[in-house]
């Protein structure tokens, strides 16, 4: 984490830990008061329809997937694109309160939110844990110019705090983004493994030689993206990369 990033996470934490001496806690999704601090500053309910525990998803790419004896995953997604990461876990699928959440931490204004969710995640992955267990995280990056205009990065500040709750370092600047692509979002489903094809590459000066990385982002679509930068990681030396998200959603096509 560098030093503006540490900063800022700081004072955000001191922020909330003094207004909640003046005024009530409040839920930071739905502003419902929220009665216990030791958790994430999100109402039951919220955490409740964010955390979708229901469902069989595929292990390798978390799509709703049958429930099947299927440990390592192969539903058609992964079958079809062989992602070269190896497991990933959402919190839940990108719709109602999950897909409100994400397009929230988008906009710098709502870094505190960003923050109770990464705590949200990080339960999530304790509750079905990776194995072998990950030894770094890091954010899937944002190109400078993105980064500068938006203000915020929430891969960054999710990936700072499930690092921080699992007791594990986080390496903001382990990959970086190349070019400035189009935004995935507004391509065809088809067209976004070629947009970031070649556009990551791993940070100057890492040895990954045997290393387990979790990549952290707000949303997975079709995993091209982390596809992408778990192929660099892995070419570097990496020996299993997951991902993980709050939100996954079902565009395959």
């Amino acid at each position: 984490m560098n030093s503006i990033a540490w900063l800022r996470s700081r004072l955000t934490s001191a922020a909330l830990t003094a207004g909640g001496l003046l005024f009530p806690p409040a839920c930071l999704l739905c502003s419902a008061e929220v009665e216990e601090l030791q958790g994430p500053l999100l109402c039951l309910p919220c955490r409740d329809s964010l955390w979708q525990r229901n469902g069989s998803f595929c292990p390798k790419c978390a799509l709703p997937y049958p429930e099947l004896p299927n440990p390592t995953g192969d539903c058609a997604q992964c079958r079809e694109h062989k992602p070269h990461f190896d497991a990933a876990r959402t919190l839940g699928l990108y719709q109602l309160a999950v897909r409100q959440a994400v397009l929230r931490v988008k906009h710098a204004a709502f870094e505190p939110l960003t923050m109770q969710l990464g705590k949200l995640l990080a339960a999530r992955l304790r509750s079905d844990a990776f194995d072998p267990a990950p030894d770094a995280v890091a954010p899937v990056p944002m190109h400078w110019l993105k980064r500068l205009w938006r203000g915020t990065s929430a891969a960054e500040i999710l990936a700072q705090t499930v690092a921080r709750e699992l007791q594990l370092p986080c390496i903001a600047d382990l990959a970086r983004c190349k070019r400035f692509n189009a935004k995935q979002s507004h391509l065809p489903a088809g067209q976004r493994w070629d947009n970031v094809r070649d556009a990551y590459a791993v940070g100057w000066g890492f040895e990954l030689k045997g290393a387990r990385i979790l990549l952290i982002d707000d949303v997975i679509t079709t995993g091209a993206t982390c596809s992408a930068i778990a192929r660099e990681l892995k070419r570097a030396g990496a020996e299993r990369v997951y991902a993980a998200a709050v939100a996954r959603t079902t565009l395959t096509y």
